[in-house]
């Protein structure tokens, strides 16, 4: 009888679904994803889940392929497949404004003549002639830098742009091969809470006012995904809900959180853990605006 109950089967536990998830870049918009894999919510949810990046819309095209299940882009991006006659759907967003801040060296802004408080269109005129990293060409970062250029009379061609993955624009901008950064958080922000950059304009804080609402980081995936794999689809929303609560909740107590291990600093570290030269501050002050701004 005790050989019996040694050697039966436990009770089977339902198989993960493994998904693949592709990302343009890692940035603050990749958040969800780290609080996720960190709390366990991926399996609690029944997935299992291996992230990739690939640059700019190569990211969104890996799910056209087939070669992703599931891509966080910007809503232009899905307007843009659409045209081609390549539909994808959009089962959830996690960002309602357009998370990219453009920042400038503040020694090359203030020489431009640059002031905080002015308009749009005057602090646009500062990036007449810089240079700038952008996370991809023709991607939203580079699309937002054209957009707030033009507000200030700045033709493409009057800027200098190059693409530049997050820790390779940082080293970029400590030799001074670029004025300046146009990317989501943290990355352009990191400079100034290092008091090296000033704020030439801010997705997150209005600018420039008529881009709110903004569906910015969008998660698509092909059609036929979610008529197959209904469960994988709701697993993936419901994670996304959850670690939006959760943010709600990790704002509040931010203010006191360290990198120390504990419970409330979990959430803190899988961020600045996938982004070494962030500070804790700089990921604390992102968190509090993410809490505020998901529409999740």
């Amino acid at each position: 009888m005790i050989l019996a109950l040694a050697t039966a089967p436990l009770s089977a536990q339902p198989a993960l679904e493994d998904i693949i998830i592709s990302m343009p870049n890692f940035t603050f918009t990749s958040t969800p994803n780290f609080i996720a894999e960190e709390l366990g919510l991926w399996a609690k949810y029944g997935l299992r889940v291996k992230i990739i990046q690939i640059a700019g819309v190569g990211a969104t095209n890996a799910v056209i392929a087939g070669s992703a299940d599931f891509v966080q882009a910007g809503g232009s991006t899905l307007t843009r497949a659409a045209s081609r006659g390549q539909r994808l759907l959009a089962i959830a967003n996690t960002a309602e404004r357009n998370v990219v801040a453009i920042t400038m060296r503040k020694e090359v802004a203030e020489a431009a003549g640059f002031d905080a408080k002015a308009p749009i269109e005057k602090r646009a005129q500062a990036l007449r002639g810089k240079t700038f990293g952008v996370g991809a060409i023709n991607a939203n970062p580079h699309a937002y830098l054209l957009a707030v250029a033009a507000r200030g009379g700045v033709k493409p061609d009057e800027l200098r742009v190059t693409a530049l993955e997050g820790n390779a624009m940082w080293a970029a901008f400590q030799s001074k091969q670029i004025d300046g950064m146009s990317n989501s958080p943290p990355w352009p922000l990191k400079p100034v809470v290092d008091g090296l950059s000033v704020v030439i304009a801010s997705g997150p804080n209005g600018d420039p006012p008529n881009a709110i609402n903004f569906a910015y980081n969008v998660v698509l995936a092909k059609p036929e995904t979610c008529q197959k794999r209904k469960a994988v689809c709701a697993g993936v929303v419901l994670s996304a809900i959850t670690v939006r609560h959760m943010t709600r909740s990790l704002s509040r107590v931010l203010s006191k959180a360290t990198a120390s291990a504990g419970a409330n600093s979990r959430p803190l570290n899988a961020v600045t853990r996938n982004s070494p030269a962030v500070q804790p501050a700089c990921a604390r002050r992102e968190i509090a605006w993410m809490a505020r701004h998901r529409p999740l």
